[in-house]
This record gives C-alpha cells, structure tokens and sequence, in this order.
C-alpha cells in the first residue's frame, strides 16, 4: 500500500524538484498518537502516520518541504542565543510561512502566519522573535491591568491564541492544533529540533535509530552537503529559466553557495594586535618615556622598563540610522574580545553627526552605558577628537553602519577599524581603514 508519505514526496519531486534532496534526505520514523509532525537537528523525522493520511496530498506536501526549510535556514544553530526555543520556532514558521504560500504550497489547517499576530511578511526569524516578545510583554502588561480592574469578578478569560478562543484575530496570535499533545502543531510551533525547539519524542527515536541502523544518521557534513545541493538546485532552477523563487529565498540559495565567511570575532583581536604593533596588555619593553633611574646616575638617558597598555579608542555611531540592539549586541561582541586581550581601560564615546565627550571607562562597563545622540552621522568630528586624545590612542575602533561622511584621509599614527553592524547600507565607508562585517 502507497503512504501519504510517498506520495507527498512524489508531488513535491514535481511540483518544486529544488527540494528533493531535502525532503527525502529527513528520515521518517512514525509514532502512532504524535499527532503532527517534527523533525530533529539530525533529521529524524517524527510523524503520526494517522495524522499525515489525513491531509490531502498538497498539505502533507508541504508540512514536508515546511520541515526541511528548517533545516535550509538552519535554525537549529541560529536558535543558539535565544533562550525562548517555542517563540523562536514560532518566530522561524512565521519567516518561512509567507515564502511557501507565495510559491504556491499548500500548508496544514492551524499553520501560522505573521497577519496573525498583526507583524509584516518576509522578515527573518530573529526579526520576528523580538516582535513577539515585545508582543506578549504588551499583553502581559494589559492582562495584569484587567485582571486588576476585574478583582474579585471572577477569573480572567483565557488570552489571545489560548485554547477556547477560536480563529486568531490579527495581533492576536495562533488557535492550537486540537490533536497535538504539546499543544503545538505542524507549521505552528512544534517543529521540533530543525527548528531550534527539540522535543523528547525525537531524541527517543534518534536513540531507536542508532540502535537499529546507524548509519542512516546524518553528520554535520552530511547536513552541510544536503544545504548546500539543495541551494544549488535552486539556484539552477531559477537560472535555467525553468521557474522562478521569492527574492530572498535566492539570497539564501546564493549564501549557502558561497564560500565560508572568516568570523569576525577571530579577526578583531588580530587586527587591534597588528594595529598595536603585536602589544599584549601585561607585556613589558623599554621606552625613553620612563627614563630608568640609573639615568640620575650615568648623566645619561637610559630607557627604562615600561608596561605595554595598548590605548583604544570605541566610537558609538548613535546616528538615527543605527539600530539599539544590534550596535549593543555588536559592542558587547567586542568587549568581550578585548577583556580576552586583557585589555580593561579604554576612551570612549558616543557619536551622531557631532561627538560626544570622550570619557575613560572600563570595559567591563560598556555595556551598561546609555546612548546618546540619535542625530545625523558624520564620522569626522568624532576620528578628528578621539586622534587629539592624551595618551594617544593606538586604535579606533568606530561602531558603525558606515552610512555617512568621512574625512578624506586617515588621522596620522592611528590605526581605524571601522566595525560594520548589520544594515541597508552595510559596506566600508571609505577606502582607508580595516575593516570588521558583524554577522550571526
């Protein structure tokens, strides 16, 4: 007899054949009673065989393709550094949702889109979590205000997207799945480990599977060699004349081919150690700027001993342009750089089209600093005081989108590192200075 399954992949090999390798690269393993479908990191592929006979052949099909899209955006490693793993699961069906139904997928009832919660379409997973974490603090917010207004009336009614209250309004969030004991559901929260939020039910039958045929588990190779055949057919589907694909979804495809980036958090620290001629905090050498005291005695200057301390300078772009979290999350990066350098002291200060008042600060403290400015940028006020400062700085490094003005040449005897967030802009302002792309 013909499964669900097997005719969901055969309706995907040709309906979207780019997504061939993927879905039949994710390794069934049914489980009666599961009441939906998740898929671990290492693509075991937990389904309720009676839940899938139920979808027509177009919706199991793209429950399928919606659980290795997961896998094709990795979400499972960009999850890392949220400690929500529901929210970010639902944040990362909300950016793949919007791209299937453009594409013209069908997904299961229950599936969740961003119009739902009252959030824009095609933003990226780490766009929307916040979105919803700033969502359901708002509505923490005004469910303790009813719940003071209605004291003593009784208890309060269920919230937005609870069980009992029907179709989601916009803003208001997802109806659960009936069937799904976790209370999630297929394109709705409970994709499983793919999607940055395991459940027990996979690690169960990853442990049958190693058990009864181990090799048919999957590497981190192997994940990285299917990512990229599947980009890869993409990106010839579409360049083949043969279709065509939302935007971004080829950004990805062309992402995914192109060769590994160099992390950033590794060449910061060797660009401030060549910027400061290779000094280490803590390191010692000899310098006529501390004479040593046998000088008195010989008549003579002889150097003496000194410390190396190499002298930062950290700009803060707080142009209107930048945006609060990712110029924290990139600073924060950095201070975290430098206290490994053994670096503890710095100048520092914020800057918008003028600058700000240079301040001695530990590192340590940065983050805690507030911003200032929010104005226009103009990156030569700021190099042009932070280059007069005593002791003279060795290296600036200037936090920045690299949207705006700059001096016309380098300042003399500083080195500029020019420590590029994530934006519209994103490029190196000018043809002087090193440069740091910040990425996840």
């Amino acid at each position: 007899m013909v499964t669900k399954l097997e005719v969901a992949r055969a309706f995907i090999k040709k309906k979207g054949p780019y997504f061939t390798a993927m879905t039949y690269s994710l390794i069934p393993r049914p489980r009666p009673g599961y009441g939906t479908v998740s898929t671990s990191k290492n693509l075991i592929m937990v389904y309720d065989p009676d839940w899938f006979e139920a979808l027509s052949t177009e919706k199991a099909a793209g429950a399928l393709v919606h659980e290795g899209m997961h896998v094709f955006r990795k979400h499972f490693e960009r999850s890392d550094g949220f400690p929500d793993k529901r929210r970010y699961n639902i944040a990362g069906d909300l950016s793949i949702n919007p791209d299937l139904r453009e594409m013209g997928w069908e997904l299961p009832e229950g599936s969740i889109f961003p119009k739902d919660y009252g959030f824009p379409e095609f933003l990226g997973a780490e766009e929307y979590y916040h979105l919803l974490e700033k969502l359901e603090s708002k509505q923490e917010k005004e469910q303790k205000k009813q719940q003071k207004k209605g004291s003593g009336k009784g208890d309060p009614q269920p919230g937005p997207g609870q069980p009992g209250q029907g179709p989601p309004q916009p803003g208001q969030g997802p109806a659960q799945p009936p069937k799904d004991p976790h209370g999630n559901g297929a394109c709705a929260g409970g994709c499983g480990g793919a999607a940055g939020n395991p459940r027990p039910e996979e690690q169960e039958e990853e442990d049958a599977v190693r058990q009864e045929e181990p090799e048919a588990l999957k590497s981190d190779v192997d994940i990285q060699a299917i990512v990229k055949q599947t980009a890869k057919e993409m990106s010839d589907f579409v360049s083949q004349g043969r279709g065509t694909l939302p935007r971004h979804l080829v950004e990805l495809a062309n992402a995914a081919l192109a060769p590994p980036k160099v992390k950033w958090r590794q060449v910061l620290p060797r660009l401030i150690r060549r910027a400061t001629g290779k000094m280490e905090a803590g390191g010692q050498d000899f310098s006529k700027r501390r004479p040593s005291k046998r000088s008195f005695m010989r008549g003579m200057l002889v150097p003496g001993m000194i410390s190396n301390e190499p002298e930062i300078v950290m700009i803060r772009d707080t142009s209107g342009s930048m945006g609060k979290k990712q110029l924290q999350d990139a600073q924060n990066e950095a201070v975290g750089v430098m206290r490994q350098m053994g670096i503890d002291e710095v100048w520092f200060m914020d800057a918008d089209a003028a600058a700000g008042k240079p301040k001695r600060v530990r590192v340590r403290d940065i983050p805690k600093l507030p911003i200032t400015g929010r104005g226009g940028t103009d990156f030569g006020p700021a190099i042009e005081r932070a280059a007069k400062l005593n002791p003279r700085p060795n290296v600036i490094l200037y936090f920045t989108d690299g949207d705006g003005p700059t001096p016309d040449f380098p300042p003399r005897g500083v080195e500029v590192v020019w420590v590029i967030v994530k934006s519209y802009w994103n490029k190196k302002p000018c043809d002087w200075g090193h440069c740091v792309f910040v990425d996840d």
